[in-house]
């Protein structure tokens, strides 16, 4: 029922739609969502507690079983009829998803129920050669973006090598797979353990789809999505049988301590991207004076970044002080050497070696960017 309502707003599914219909039809569907996520609850409220009052008959479940059985060899049946042997459905459903990406226009519904890996497989390959590349510990977090500029076959641009799993291999090697499989097979053991409890079959499902897709899209930068599944996966550990963990003082206040500090950088973090947000937003609008003071202010409260020190640069550089604009360029190559925009900034405001070295760093961080192309051309 939510993907049907989803696949009828139009605005929501139509690459050409206007802002403000999306609006509209976005609060229209949230409602219909939660109004589904309370009759879901509400039903699994009611198996649970039918459970405990209700004991079917021998007979019943025998029934039950049979049934089950028929509706899975009628389904089987009906699948065999339609797309032909196990193996040769499997064989068109692998031919379908490895097939050149196909256009889909401007309505999103068409690839509803298409088999098209959308690219994925590109993505896929450069995330395993990124992991062979240095397998034990990876390349460095978030670092696929990076590994992809650099050795994509084809000029789109991508941050995310959709899929939890591959992307995680390739940037922290076997170790951050290890992890991450800890995160979401301990859970799944759990549930296996409790799933006589009431409710624990319901979450340990959810859990387990958030597992599946999160291996061919990148979830887990969607908090609305990983959060519940975190969630879940709380639920799930606390139960299952087994003697419970008691924390003492000390371990308490230091997690406490830990969450606060985690929550403070997150504010500080929110601050400076909001301000960064700002800065692009103003210099998208030729509006450069707000853009340099939200640029600075995105400095301060995030100074990790070298997107600020990008914009100032370009700021500078249009106000003609070249000085100015080549020291803001290499305050930003010293955050991120491998940012392909900060040197590219400094190409344009330095001459001779200067000059040379930033346009061989341009080549080899992106060689088929727009901003290479330009270097090359000397356009």
């Amino acid at each position: 029922l939510a993907v049907f309502a989803a696949s009828r707003a139009h605005a929501l599914t139509a690459l050409d739609a206007k802002l403000a219909g999306a609006q509209t039809e976005g609060h229209r569907l949230a409602g219909i969502l939660v109004l589904l996520a309370l009759v879901g609850a509400s039903l699994a409220a009611v198996l649970a507690l039918a459970e405990r009052r209700m004991t079917p008959s021998l007979a019943a479940r025998r029934a039950f079983a049979v049934a089950v059985a028929a509706v899975v060899a009628a389904a089987f049946a009906g699948g065999v009829a339609r797309f032909g042997a196990p193996w040769t459905a499997a064989h068109h459903a692998w031919r379908s998803f490895a097939a050149p990406q196909k256009d889909f226009g401007n309505d999103l519904n068409s690839r509803l129920f298409q088999l098209s890996n959308h690219g994925r497989l590109i993505q896929w390959k450069a995330a395993a050669h990124q992991f062979e590349h240095a397998p034990v510990v990876g390349t460095g977090a978030g670092t696929f973006e990076v590994w992809w500029a650099r050795h994509r076959p084809q000029g789109i641009q991508i941050r995310n090598a959709h899929s939890l799993y591959l992307q995680t291999m390739g940037e922290l090697g076997i170790v951050g797979l290890l992890l991450v499989l800890g995160i979401v097979l301990v859970p799944l053991m759990a549930a296996i353990r409790a799933r006589r409890q009431p409710l624990v079959p319901f979450a340990a499902a959810a859990l387990a789809a958030w597992a599946v897709h999160a291996g061919v899209d990148w979830d887990w930068q969607v908090p609305a999505v990983t959060l519940p599944a975190l969630a879940l996966a709380t639920l799930v550990c606390n139960a299952a049988p087994g003697r419970a963990l008691r924390l003492g003082t000390e371990a308490r206040i230091g997690m406490a301590a830990a969450a606060v500090a985690i929550a403070a950088f997150g504010l500080v973090a929110g601050i400076g991207n909001q301000a960064l947000a700002d800065s692009n937003k103003a210099l998208d609008g030729q509006n450069y004076a707000k853009a340099d003071q939200q640029a600075k202010r995105a400095a301060r409260w995030a100074p990790w970044l070298a997107e600020p020190w990008i914009i100032q640069g370009q700021i500078d550089a249009l106000g003609q002080d070249r000085t100015t604009a080549e020291r803001d360029f290499r305050k930003a190559i010293a955050k991120d050497p491998h940012n392909y925009l900060a040197w590219y900034g400094l190409a344009g405001v330095t001459h001779g070696d200067a000059r040379r070295e930033a346009v061989a760093e341009v080549e080899a961080l992106d060689p088929l960017s727009d901003e290479a192309k330009e270097l090359r051309t000397g356009s």
